[in-house]
């Protein structure tokens, strides 16, 4: 019986686990396009300019994903009661998001690099 119950548990534990990461990328989606295009800005810099420019690329990054967390937090504060209700936190939704963002943006860089 005991078995049972925490084969169910274990279930259920995936369930709510695909379903956050389903979550987070309807969040990530949100701001998606506008964060590639950013991406996109900062690899053809890379590519024309080498590594030297990487701090400041960096940087340009950084401000610009501010500034999206800025729009999002002042212009779209109602969708937050969505992700709320289904168990993911404002804090949670941001740390994940950029966090995937922030990854593709090195991996990017770094093949970048190979590639040149």
């Amino acid at each position: 019986m005991q078995d049972v119950v925490f084969q169910t548990d274990k279930f259920l534990a995936s369930i709510n686990k695909r379903k956050n990461l389903r979550l987070i990328l309807t969040f990530y989606r949100s701001f998606a396009i506008a964060s590639s295009i950013i991406t996109l800005a900062s690899l053809s810099a890379v590519a024309m300019n080498g590594l030297k420019v990487l701090s400041t690329v960096l940087m340009f990054k950084l401000i610009m994903l501010g500034i999206i967390i800025l729009y999002i937090n002042l212009f779209r504060k109602k969708e937050f009661y969505y992700y709320q209700n289904l168990g993911l936190s404002k804090s949670i939704l941001w740390i994940y998001t950029l966090t995937i963002d922030l990854v593709i943006f090195f991996l990017l860089i770094v093949v970048l690099v190979w590639i040149l």
